[in-house]
């Protein structure tokens, strides 16, 4: 199933420890009571003890350890989960350049279209002074400007802090989301080994009831196969008797 090569805490990983908690729990052979935490957490315990070993293996010169098939499985498995690990990294790093790529290109378009705001203001500013009877509402104009970059700024920080609190829920919905559907799968998982487990005893409570019958069957052929030769000699013994008392 390889669930570490997808995409930590998504539906894909969730669904591919599922499925190995489902087939561990249709086996006959051997009985596995497990849901998806309890598979996920012993998978975890494995491989830090394997870890472990290995560093231990490399701090001791000249180990002769021998490497099981389970050292070998798991050194594998190490190396695949290491190297999806590695590419997600690369992924996430690469979309956060973009966003700051983004953030970057948003910012620089805000400052030019405020540099051509203050450009037009600037010329209009020229334009009063040439004009002395706009002088009286030069200062009244400016101070409204300046009143409009202030409200600008403000609304454009204010829309940027409510987008990110936006996100947070948004991804704090998606986590609750998951868990509820992990609870449901496990529930589900759990009603289905319970159902399972149930028929292996309706089985094995069958099984033996034909064996406790056979048994009997045997018992009474037994008994009276005993009777026939108890009767048998009885019989010769009777003959014996009467031969014996007429000579």
């Amino acid at each position: 199933m390889k669930p570490y090569k997808f995409k930590p805490g998504s539906t894909e990983r969730g669904n591919a420890w599922t499925s190995i908690a489902v087939d561990l729990g249709a086996l006959e052979d051997i009985t596995f009571n497990v849901t998806q935490k309890s598979v996920r957490d012993r998978y975890r315990l494995l491989v830090e003890k394997h870890k472990r070993k290995m560093r231990s293996q490399e701090g001791e010169s000249g180990s002769t350890t021998e490497e099981t098939e389970l050292d070998q499985l798991l050194q594998n498995i190490t190396e695949e989960a290491d190297e999806a690990t590695g590419l997600y990294d690369q992924e996430n790093k690469r979309k956060q350049e973009e966003n700051q790529k983004d953030r970057r290109n948003a910012e620089e378009v805000r400052m030019k279209a405020l540099e051509g705001l203050g450009e037009t203001q600037k010329r209009r500013n020229e334009d009063e002074t040439d004009d002395p009877s706009s002088l009286g509402s030069r200062k009244k104009r400016k101070s409204g400007t300046e009143t409009m970059v202030y409200l600008q700024n403000k609304a454009e920080k204010e829309f940027e802090l409510r987008k990110e609190e936006l996100q947070m829920k948004k991804q704090e919905m998606e986590q609750q989301k998951e868990l509820l559907k992990d609870e449901k799968q496990n529930q589900l998982l759990i009603a289905q080994n319970t159902q399972k487990m149930f028929e292996q005893f309706q089985s094995q409570q069958v099984n033996l009831q034909q064996q406790l019958i056979q048994q009997q069957h045997q018992y009474q052929q037994m008994y009276m196969s005993q009777q026939q030769q108890q009767q048998q000699q009885t019989q010769m013994l009777l003959t014996l008797i009467e031969k014996l008392t007429k000579n």
